[in-house]
């Protein structure tokens, strides 16, 4: 009898934790979108176009790195680099502040110099450099050396990049101008620059644009005259089959295909109205895509 109650307490507890942990899954989930593991899947979300942009991003991991990572550097990088810095938060808080520092004036000297290589690389760097001013910043020690690496060496690696990737096809004035553009849609919303360049903001700043359209419908209103769902879902297939020929253009505008095809689906999986769903995110697309005329950043 006495053996019997304590199986059933322990089969209780971790019952609990069990419970526990897929409540705190669950609870973290509002930034990722719902993967099911059925091998099942609605017709109607097989069908969409956005389901199409998250397939093979099958976990929170590869999600998180495709909207937030960096997509240039991944060639840049050296195999190794020496990493000892101590765990105490005072001092990671100091080097980065160095390290954000360092960041915030090379990009604003990438921009007076129209140096387009340049401003495209801290563009990607934009994200991930935001996490240094968090705290704590101990699971981030490995990221500050990268930081520092990427930095202090930054006009090597400016130079790589255009023996990597060769030049840009789209103009320093053609990244400026889409910059400028969104930034007179949500300055209101966005606020300051953290690099203190709009120009090396861009990525970010297309991404919020979606974030505000998405609780504010209206914004895309005077964009659909010509809108039809199947011009956008269109649009949308064909535009990410041909960022993968640019990798300038995939790095600026990739993220934000992501990060649309994300809370679609997190929306798609939390509606009574999934069709709804689908009208309600081509029409931000659509309105997005009108804003940034992303044909003339792609390699001719």
């Amino acid at each position: 009898m006495k053996r019997t109650y304590v199986s059933l307490s322990l089969f209780i507890i971790l019952l609990l934790v069990g419970t526990y942990a897929v409540v705190g899954i669950l609870r973290d989930s509002h930034r990722m979108a719902k993967w099911s593991n059925s091998t099942s899947i609605p017709q109607s979300m097989n069908d969409s176009p956005f389901e199409s942009i998250i397939m093979g991003y099958d976990s929170y991991y590869k999600l998180d790195e495709g909207i937030y990572g960096e997509y240039l550097w991944k060639k840049l990088d050296p195999e190794s680099y020496s990493c000892n810095l101590s765990s105490n938060e005072d001092f990671l808080k100091e080097k980065a502040n160095v390290i954000v520092q360092m960041y915030k004036n090379l990009s604003i000297n990438a921009t007076s110099n129209q140096d387009l290589i340049g401003v495209l690389l801290l563009a990607d760097l934009n994200d991930r450099m935001r996490t240094l001013t968090t705290e704590p910043l101990s699971p981030f020690a490995e990221r500050i050396c990268l930081m520092e690496n990427r930095l202090e060496n930054f006009e090597a690696y400016r130079k790589k990049a255009l023996k990597v990737y060769g030049e840009p096809s789209f103009s320093f004035d053609d990244l400026l101008n889409l910059s400028l553009t969104f930034r007179n849609f949500t300055y209101k919303t966005y606020g300051y620059p953290f690099s203190n360049s709009w120009v090396v903001d861009v990525r970010v700043l297309l991404k919020h644009f979606i974030y505000w359209a998405i609780y504010n419908e209206s914004l895309v209103e005077p964009f659909l005259s010509d809108y039809t769902p199947e011009k956008s879902t269109s649009l949308l297939t064909n535009l990410s089959a041909e960022l993968e020929k640019d990798p300038y253009a995939e790095s600026l505008f990739k993220p934000s295909l992501l990060y649309l095809a994300n809370w679609w689906s997190w929306d798609y999986h939390h509606s009574s109205n999934p069709e709804e769903v689908n009208e309600k995110y081509l029409k931000i697309f659509w309105a997005w895509y009108k804003l940034v005329s992303p044909k003339r950043f792609i390699g001719r």
